[in-house]
């Protein structure tokens, strides 16, 4: 419990003297990036897609929503393939650091829900999902003051609940707007 209070006084400190600055504002943001997977070195790992959307309290602390969409990874032996398909929603708070006008650094933590379906071209097909903590952290650059570019590593968790699940994590790089 002393913990807890002590996470969110030190937000508050960060928060309270930006009240003002960016409050009440809304964002929607895209990204598109790598996927880098953990116990799951036959597939490739694929590319993903990101649409996210999140509302801003301050210029220092925000809410994001987000769906991450992976692309499917097939491994083919001979005449036998096996298809991967994985997906997350997560829900994540988001502590901005500026550095310059322009440029700022932040972290995410949050929730998952993942999912992971595999299926096969000889009638197998398995599906699992879990939940779990994500992290990550990025930067963010200013083109104006709707637009910025944003680079960024999350990681998902476990899909699966698993001796050794597969686990997802993903660098992306996109564009946020600001209304």
């Amino acid at each position: 419990m002393k913990k807890n209070i002590l996470a969110l006084a030190i937000l508050a400190s960060f928060a309270t003297p930006a009240m003002a600055d960016n409050a009440g504002t809304y964002y929607v943001a895209g990204d598109y990036g790598t996927t880098s997977w953990t116990n799951n070195s036959l597939f490739a790992t694929p590319g993903n897609l990101t649409i996210a959307g999140g509302y801003n309290f301050t210029s220092q602390l925000s809410a994001e929503v987000g769906y991450t969409m992976f692309g499917d990874s097939t491994l083919t032996i001979g005449a036998n393939s096996a298809t991967v398909k994985t997906s997350s929603f997560y829900a994540a708070a988001v502590g901005t650091f500026p550095i310059t006008d322009q440029f700022s650094i932040f972290g995410k933590l949050g929730i998952t829900s993942n999912k992971l379906d595999v299926s096969s071209n000889y009638g197998y097909s398995a599906s699992a999902s879990n939940s779990g903590m994500m992290y990550g952290v990025g930067a963010s650059y200013s083109l104006s003051e709707q637009t910025s570019l944003r680079a960024q590593y999350i990681s998902f968790g476990d899909y699966e609940s698993a001796t050794s699940p597969l686990k997802a994590s993903i660098a992306s790089f996109g564009m946020a707007y600001t209304f």
